[in-house]
């Protein structure tokens, strides 16, 4: 017989049973509107086969009543692995019918998954185990996820039990016998007296200011026995700062008169030592033998204060240290602009000096040392060019990189460079290709910009290149408004772990295979700001063979510039 059926029916209960005496002004009625208002899954399961669930069950598993009753248990799981384990640990933990707590993952009818409390515990009629139980599905996905968000990035405790675990906290005041029955009706009546008694949270029923009836898990919450608290207002236990969450309007009622509360909010009780206890308050109008009364459904949420609370902490500390790697940045900076500015004038000194030198200015040299001069300004070009990478970087960080962009021929632009890379690719023995395109259109950009950007990519080809080829290749895409270039070697290529960061600043171009780097690893990082800033983009391909592909694009037509 279904839940409905018996909705204006009274409970049976033993007139012997003195215990049993604070239920007999409970009607069905009242546990049909209890369970209908729960935010629990409930459901009432004989051989694991579902027989009956609550309305909220739907809500939970995005599933329609008629589909779940008569289904079995273990379609909730997400693993059937899990079902059986804890099939297996209830049975063998259950032959004195202990209620049991676990933790583990559900699914929803779409396939999402979501951490649950599950309670299990077997129906008692007579003082004897029925072979129905009773299952109270509690959603714990969102205190879960904040847990799991607050410890981004650091190690997690490892779980005892992968796949569940028995909460021994939870067990406590749930192995109460139930009320004897003589019928179908009163055994019924029984299941749902178990939920009432063994839901985690507390239940109250408040008539004319007075509490008439509190669970065991509310009374527990507070620290009193359920005889302490019935006959108590329920004003009593609202500390004074809390008082006006409970009035209807803002201090118009005076705070002695018990307003409904209305739908979910939070606020405090008053415990036995006088402490306060955040709560979650819900509330329903019900009848209660026969007068207007609210039932209230309390759950502590302390635990969930302290991990907001711990999650407030970490989010601050994560603010502080991410102002400080600002400031950190802002110093970087400039410190790497004012060095490189401090260089830059004495190396140019030496490099003139030592060009002065080799030209005779002071007289004929031996060929020694015009080769030890050669190697000095060599090396003071080199010098100065990880220096002009440096001030880059920095006006780039600084948001001081100014740009210049208009329409130029790109194709006048990269034969002056391939006039200026020619004499490093003679003296490595490499062939320079490079085919002149027809009917080019221009490009938008800062010319001096895409020059420092192609010879860049061109020296690196040079560099990684021991023999063979190099060469830069033209495309127009008119339908995208761009062109895109392509500069290619025959060399060592890029390491594919190196491939996905190779764009990153301070990261050196490691040769595949070998470990070697050169250079400040700014020139690709450079490039690609530059790129980017002027509505362009850059990536990198292997070879068919072995080498390298470097493609980028730029805008054939009038963009925003990004700074």
């Amino acid at each position: 017989m279904g839940i409905y059926e018996y909705q204006e029916l009274m409970l049976d209960i033993h007139p012997d049973k003195p215990d049993n005496n604070k239920f007999n002004k409970i009607n069905f009625s009242h546990l049909n509107t209890l369970v209908n208002n729960l935010n629990e899954g409930i459901f009432i399961l004989k051989d694991w086969e579902i027989q009956w669930c609550n309305p909220y069950s739907e809500q939970l598993f995005h599933r329609r009543k008629s589909d779940i009753v008569g289904s079995s248990f273990k379609a909730l799981f997400k693993s059937q692995d899990e079902f059986q384990a804890l099939k297996r640990e209830f049975q063998e933990k259950n032959k004195v019918a202990p209620p049991q707590n676990v933790v583990l993952e559900f699914q929803r009818s779409g396939g999402e998954r979501f951490k649950v409390e599950l309670m299990l515990t077997y129906i008692i009629s007579e003082g004897e185990r029925t072979d129905e139980f009773i299952a109270v599905i509690h959603d714990i996905s969102e205190v879960a996820s904040a847990v799991d968000d607050s410890v981004t990035g650091a190690e997690k405790e490892p779980e005892a039990h992968p796949e569940y675990y028995i909460n021994k906290n939870l067990l406590e005041n749930l192995n109460t016998n139930f009320k004897v029955v003589k019928n179908e009706l009163a055994a019924l009546d029984e299941k749902y007296m178990n939920l009432v008694n063994r839901t985690r949270d507390g239940v109250v029923i408040i008539q004319d200011h007075m509490i008439k009836y509190t669970n065991p898990r509310f009374a527990e919450m507070l620290g009193y026995s359920s005889n302490e608290l019935e006959g108590r207002g329920f004003i009593d236990l609202i500390p004074t700062k809390s008082l006006e969450s409970f009035n209807s309007g803002p201090q118009k009622q005076k705070a002695e008169e018990y307003q409904k509360i209305g739908n979910i909010s939070e606020s405090e009780l008053l415990t036995k030592n006088s402490m306060s206890l955040p709560v979650e308050i819900d509330t329903c109008s019900i009848d209660f033998d026969g007068k207007a009364a609210d039932m209230v459904i309390v759950r502590d949420i302390s635990e969930q204060r302290l991990l907001e609370a711990e999650l407030m902490k970490k989010n601050q500390d994560l603010q502080l240290w991410n102002q400080r790697l600002i400031e950190t940045t802002k110093l970087k900076s400039e410190f790497l602009a004012n060095i490189s500015n401090e260089l830059e004038t004495p190396i140019s000194s030496m490099i003139s000096l030592s060009e002065s030198l080799v030209n005779g200015i002071d007289g004929p040299l031996t060929l020694n040392q015009q080769e030890n001069l050669s190697r000095v300004v060599e090396s003071g070009y080199y010098l100065l060019n990880l220096i002009s990478d440096l001030m880059d970087w920095a006006r780039i960080q600084s948001g001081k990189m100014v740009l210049k962009p208009k329409m130029f021929d790109l194709r006048d632009l990269v034969a002056d460079v391939i006039q200026t890379v020619m004499p490093q690719a003679d003296q490595k023995g490499l062939n320079l290709e490079y085919a002149r395109p027809d009917n080019f259109p221009e490009v938008y950009g800062d010319p001096e910009k895409i020059q420092q950007v192609i010879v860049n990519l061109l020296s690196n080809a040079i560099k990684y290149t021991p023999g063979g080829s190099i060469g830069i290749i033209f495309e127009n895409a008119p339908e995208e408004n761009e062109v895109k270039v392509m500069v290619w070697d025959t060399g060592i290529g890029v390491a594919d772990e190196n491939k996905k960061n190779i764009f990153d600043e301070f990261r050196p171009k490691d040769s595949k295979g070998t470990g070697e780097f050169h250079g400040t690893g700014l020139g690709l990082a450079i490039s690609r700001y530059i790129l980017e800033l002027l509505g362009g983009t850059i990536w990198v391909e292997d070879n068919v063979t072995s080498g390298s592909k470097f493609f980028f694009t730029i805008p054939t037509v009038k963009t925003s510039s990004k700074i």
